[in-house]
C-alpha cells in the first residue's frame, strides 16, 4: 500500500477547512462571551486541551487498527 494515497485531495481541504472553521467559530463565541476573563480563560483552555485528545484519540485508533491489520497479514 506504500505510494498510494489514502484521501483525495478534496477530502482532505474538507477535513482542513471544517477543523479551521470550527475552531473560529469556537474562538470568536469565547471572545464574544459577556462573562469573566477567568471563565473565557477556561473556556479556550478546556477548547484546546479537547482539541488536543481528539487528535491523539484519532492517532491511537489508527495506530492500533494498522497494528491489528498487520498481525493478521503476518499470520496469512
Amino acid at each position: 500500500m506504500r505510494g498510494t494515497k489514502r484521501n483525495t485531495a478534496a477530502y482532505t481541504g474538507l477535513a482542513w477547512g471544517g477543523f479551521v472553521a470550527f475552531i473560529s467559530i469556537y474562538g470568536i463565541s469565547v471572545y464574544n462571551l459577556e462573562v469573566p476573563l477567568a471563565v473565557k480563560g477556561l473556556f479556550a483552555t478546556l477548547g484546546i486541551a479537547l482539541v488536543m485528545s481528539s487528535i491523539t484519540l484519532q492517532k491511537v485508533v489508527r495506530d492500533n487498527q494498522e497494528d491489528t491489520k498487520i498481525g493478521i497479514d503476518e499470520v496469512d
